[in-house]
């Protein structure tokens, strides 16, 4: 199921909502899992210090990547295994953010000097690249959702205890070190989350 609604408030904004249900043939696959397929995707669209895993999945919050591109993002995908199952639900809204809305204040104060109308043309071009950008977000979760569904039509076997890494029972503890470091290196798992798994690792 997919909704979508507009609202146009102090800031316009656009809220997205998605539902997706996945079969899962290999029950050791996790949710950390998953939100680490989903993550590694979102930075596609988002710089790696505004994206977070959560307990129950991952969020964002910040603006995307690209020039000419503006949409302030918050949101949250929660991720539920059930049996064979699992269910992800994605919730969020992107804004144009305060700053174009102050240039706005800044244009009708000073409307009477040139200043005011640089600030007006600033304005508009950010309000532009809202509206030509106001759809990324949501797709930038889809995108991630396609992510998990390939793995999971791949057999599940490139889940591992971290996105992209094999089953420890396939490689040696160094190999996943290996891999687990080279994740890192690609910002897709942050420096604490290495030092996590490899603390977990050094103990097997």
């Amino acid at each position: 199921m997919d909704r979508e609604a507009y609202k146009i408030g102090e800031r316009k904004m656009a809220n997205f909502e998605l539902y997706e249900s996945f079969q899962i043939s290999n029950k050791a696959v996790t949710v950390e899992q998953i939100a680490l397929t989903m993550r590694g995707s979102l930075l596609n669209m988002y710089e790696f210090t505004n994206t977070e895993l959560t307990p129950s999945g991952v969020s964002v919050k910040g603006d995307i990547k690209g020039w000419f591109s503006r949409a302030k993002t918050k949101a949250e995908a929660k991720i539920t295994l059930q049996g064979s199952q699992a269910l992800i639900e994605v919730k969020g809204k992107c804004s144009i953010g305060i700053l174009p809305w102050i240039e706005l204040v800044l244009w009708i104060l000073l409307i009477s000097s040139p200043a005011g109308w640089v600030f007006f043309g600033m304005f508009v071009v950010e309000v532009l690249e809202y509206i030509s950008s106001k759809d990324k977000p949501k797709q930038s979760f889809e995108d991630a959702l396609k992510a998990v569904k390939h793995k999971l039509f791949q057999g599940n076997s490139s889940f591992g205890s971290v996105a992209g890494v094999s089953e420890p029972s396939t490689l040696s503890n160094l190999e996943l070190l290996e891999k687990l470091a080279t994740l890192r290196d690609k910002k897709i798992i942050s420096e604490e989350e290495f030092a996590s798994k490899k603390k977990e690792l050094l103990k097997v």
